[in-house]
């Protein structure tokens, strides 16, 4: 490993909101795959496994990405950054999936021994 991944790696790890910046760019990935695998297939291309499996993991990450508790202002600035670039996610929300997705990640919480969340709130100059 070189010193600068070692740095990255480092950086990235020590971060408390990794985990949810990872979840932003693979969403944003999984989009560009989509529209690539469009371009080159029009209509017909919605219809690939290929595109439905990127489209599907998509959904989950949004949801995930909508619901998730940021340990640091930053990451509710980004969070709260995804979330506007994409208002369709909240309005179009599956109440049966949020719940569900809510119930999982605090299973998580709770066997990592987190009882308590601690959310993060962005001010206005941290979001602009």
């Amino acid at each position: 490993m070189t010193t600068a991944q070692s740095t990255t790696t480092q950086r990235i790890s020590s971060n408390p909101d990794a985990e949810l910046l990872k979840m932003i760019r693979r969403h944003r990935d999984l989009y560009r795959e989509m529209d690539r695998l469009y371009e080159l297939g029009g209509d017909d291309a919605t219809d690939g496994p290929a595109y439905q499996a990127a489209s599907d993991e998509a959904i989950d990450l949004e949801t995930t990405i909508a619901v998730w508790w940021p340990k640091t202002a930053k990451g509710e600035a980004a969070r709260l950054r995804f979330l506007g670039m994409h208002p369709d996610i909240v309005d179009g929300f599956d109440v049966g999936n949020l719940l569900a997705t809510i119930a999982e990640l605090n299973a998580e919480r709770v066997a990592a021994g987190r009882t308590t969340a601690t959310r993060a709130h962005a001010t206005a100059a941290a979001i602009a």
